[in-house]
């Protein structure tokens, strides 16, 4: 009997040992529901309230929900979830606890979202001054001349749509609603006023709409589910977002959701909030992050609307007093609010999209900035951004085609030519140009200096007439790794013209992260050939300092030098069996041990590093040694 009551405490002892060994990285495995994608997530969780929720983003790792008590909880797609309590009180103490849980990379509360808008009166016959005030009906009469063979979708993630409005007649629009019901119901009117925004400024031309509904009908939301529409309207073909929505706080799920949006090809335009703060200290989520296209508020006359923010972020202007907006059941209204300012910009990438169908959303942020009327301070100022969008005149970007003359690609004596390109064309389009003598091959584009705004280099290729009956065997664009060439015989012998130098068309890059000119920030681009990724910093980004996560095992560290300040960086660990450290800088425990940190600026110029020791506390060594001695007892 004896030996059995060792044995059992022997295995006792054993299993205690191994769960406090592994009690950083160890967690209860536990959730109500399970989806696969965005449009199933927010279907699980449209019910969940908001303040009395959290969403929590991990890194793979499976938190242990059940210490907080949760009433539910439900997995969605990259390791998310929303977990809901039974008061604000139960929810603010779960998020310091999942905070400092192993394998959480954030955890915020599930913030209410709000519409961003005020009705002034009813009834009045339709008539809007901002379609003629940003010269969407200009540029809409230009385009109805042309020849336009693409059609752009905008997606409105806001409150659903009074579809049955004149305003709509015609119009291609479909949806989805995230708060039960169909996006055909728009019990605010506040998605019906935005739309009819756009679909004014547009009338005629192939502009699509996809209406999202995250709003209930007080124009009241969820960020989890606002998050979800964001990137279901990215995954459904939108190339512009209208968001006339946000938070009063930094809502780090919706953030992610634009980051997202901007990767898959859609430009956001967000209103900047009728609470007339600064979002260079006040966050108004997502205005504050300056992504997309942040748009303030201003009158007829031109002057500011009194409640809208501003700040740095600012981009451009637009109407937002006194706007006439179509109404729910017919009619119109007249309403005030940077909500109804986006619309306008958000009409006005959708023109200049149509304009240019290959701008890309980093070109179309470039030309709303580029077609302005300077309005408040001369130039750039915190109110105005840019200034009031105005398409009367729209100045496309040129590219300078210089053709190059060097490689003994020419005849002796030819000389350099000249054409000009417009946005987003291909030399590859552009007319063949004539040289008595020779017949034209095609061209040979060197990389530009700086993508995608800078002028083009290429190489045109002339086949001598003087090789009779020459036939074109082979032609390589140039890659990172080689020179361009074209190969052609005459039957007898093989000619080779290699261009000057190798390079890229400016086709084969995509941007994998924005910057602009107007705002600090890191650019990063790769080509699709070679997977060559390129890098330019505007300004510098902020600091990232190193954070030590509270944890069950005690962290010690020491710095060895720092980086100087202001300076991004990357992380890196010596052993990863004992900490691990996320891109912000916050190192938790996995195991015992010594290892480093190292950071590292993005130039690679400088690095800084620390030690780290991780051991136990004085109470753990106390439970292993009363463990032990009873073991062996």
């Amino acid at each position: 009997m004896k030996q059995l009551q060792k044995a059992f405490a022997a295995v006792l002892a054993a299993s205690l040992i191994l769960a406090l060994w592994t009690l950083p990285v160890q967690g209860v495995r536990r959730y109500d529901a399970c989806a696969k994608d965005y449009k199933t997530f927010s279907a699980l969780t449209q019910d969940i309230p908001a303040d009395i929720s959290l969403i929590v983003k991990t890194d793979g790792t499976l938190p242990d929900f059940r210490a907080t008590h949760p009433v539910q909880t439900v997995q969605g797609p990259d390791d998310t979830y929303v977990v809901r309590y039974t008061d604000e009180t139960a929810a603010d103490e779960a998020l310091a606890y999942m905070e400092a849980q192993s394998g959480v990379d954030w955890a915020e509360i599930n913030v209410p979202v709000h519409a961003q808008s005020q009705t002034v009166s009813a009834g009045k016959t339709y008539s809007d001054w901002g379609v003629q005030y940003i010269g969407a009906d200009v540029l809409n009469a230009q385009l109805k001349k042309a020849d336009l063979t693409e059609r752009v979708t905008v997606a409105v993630v806001d409150s659903g749509i009074y579809t049955a409005h004149p305003r709509f007649e015609g119009r291609n629009i479909t949806g989805t609603s995230f708060m039960g019901g169909t996006y055909d119901q728009d019990g605010s009117g506040h998605g019906t006023a935005v739309t009819g925004i756009i679909a004014e400024c547009t009338e005629g031309l192939p502009v699509d709409f996809l209406e999202v509904r995250i709003l209930d009908n007080d124009g009241n939301g969820t960020s989890a589910n606002t998050a979800s529409g964001i990137r279901y309207a990215a995954d459904n073909g939108a190339a512009i977002l209208n968001l006339s929505i946000a938070a009063e706080r930094h809502v780090q799920v919706l953030s992610d959701a634009v980051d997202y949006a901007i990767a898959h090809g859609s430009l956001p335009v967000i209103s900047a909030g009728n609470y007339g703060k600064n979002l260079d200290t006040d966050a108004i989520c997502p205005a504050h992050d300056g992504k997309g296209v942040i748009v303030s508020g201003c009158a007829e006359s031109g002057a500011l609307y009194k409640k809208t923010c501003y700040g740095s972020v600012i981009d451009v202007c637009a109407p937002a007093v006194d706007v006439q907006c179509a109404r729910v059941g017919g009619g119109y209204t007249e309403k005030n609010g940077t909500s109804f300012a986006a619309p306008y910009v958000s009409a006005a990438a959708a023109l200049l999209k149509l304009l240019a169908p290959s701008a890309d959303v980093r070109m179309l942020e470039y030309l709303l900035k580029e077609n302005v009327r300077d309005l408040g301070s001369a130039g750039f100022d915190a109110f105005y951004g840019f200034g009031a969008v105005d398409l009367r005149n729209v100045r496309l970007p040129e590219y300078t085609l210089g053709l190059d003359a060097a490689g003994g690609i020419f005849a002796d004596g030819a000389s350099d030519a000249q054409t000009r390109l417009a946005a987003g064309a291909h030399p590859a389009k552009q007319p063949e140009p004539v040289r008595d003598g020779f017949t034209f091959m095609g061209y040979l584009p060197d990389v530009p200096a700086t993508m995608p705004f800078g002028d083009l280099t290429c190489t045109a290729i002339w086949l001598p007439d003087s090789a009779v009956g020459a036939t074109l065997l082979e032609r390589n664009d140039p890659t990172c790794t080689s020179s361009g060439c074209v190969k052609y015989t005459d039957g007898t012998e093989t000619y080779t013209l290699t261009a000057p130098a190798p390079g890229h068309s400016f086709t084969d890059w995509q941007l994998t992260r924005a910057a602009t000119q107007y705002r600090e920030g890191e650019e990063r681009s790769f080509c699709t050939r070679c997977t060559e990724e390129r890098t330019r910093i505007i300004a510098k980004l902020p600091s990232v300092p190193l954070t030590l996560k509270e944890s069950h095992l005690r962290l010690r560290y020491k710095k060895t030098f720092d980086l100087a300040p202001s300076e991004a960086v990357t992380w890196a660990v010596g052993d990863d069996s004992v900490v691990c450290v996320s891109p912000s800088g916050i190192v938790e425990t996995v195991g015992r041990g010594t290892t480093t940190v190292t950071a590292t600026s993005l130039d690679g110029m400088k690095t800084a590093e620390c030690t780290v020791r991780v051991y136990y506390a004085w109470w753990q060594w106390l439970i292993i040694i009363i463990l032990g001695g009873w073991f062996w007892y």
